[in-house]
């Protein structure tokens, strides 16, 4: 077996294992009310890490499609006994990951009609303030202060 092939199946290892964590049915914990914008820039809200709908079925894609490379035998044809565990690993995580992609947060696509700051944006969009930085990093916005119009993914919750 080459040294590439040895490094693939590692990595095909990790990114299972790393799968395999993903917690399936962790329900999106959700705010009893909100608070006022003033309490909010005072106390900021703090909120457990979510898994995004999107996100979770693109990492199946990657993951499905090297284990479907490695079924293939990369120009050699791998045990069967190899064949048989790839195969399994596939189902499982096939399985596992539509189970973990079910409980996660869908995202919605949203156009400003302007440019804005993106706490304008995510109080108009939750009532939240402090979730500004969730626009900022799932859309590479270059500076919070100057939203431009054009369509944002954003959590629908």
């Amino acid at each position: 077996m080459a040294v590439n092939e040895l490094v693939g199946h590692a990595q095909l290892t990790v990114a299972l294992e790393a799968a395999a964590q993903l917690p399936p049915d962790a329900p999106v914990p959700l705010m009893p009310a909100t608070p006022s914008v003033w309490q909010q820039a005072s106390q900021p809200v703090q909120r457990a890490e979510v898994l995004y709908q999107a996100d979770v079925l693109a990492a199946r894609a990657a993951l499905e499609a090297a284990l479907w490379e490695a079924l293939q035998g990369g120009g050699g044809r791998p045990p069967m006994a190899m064949l048989n565990a790839l195969q399994d690993a596939r189902t499982k995580a096939r399985r596992h990951l539509a189970e973990v992609a079910s409980s996660a947060v869908p995202l919605v696509t949203v156009t400003p009609s302007a440019v804005q700051p993106a706490l304008v944006l995510a109080y108009r969009q939750w009532g939240d303030a402090t979730r500004a930085a969730e626009i900022v990093q799932r859309n590479r916005v270059s500076h919070p202060g100057f939203v431009s119009p054009q369509p944002l993914q954003v959590a629908r919750k």
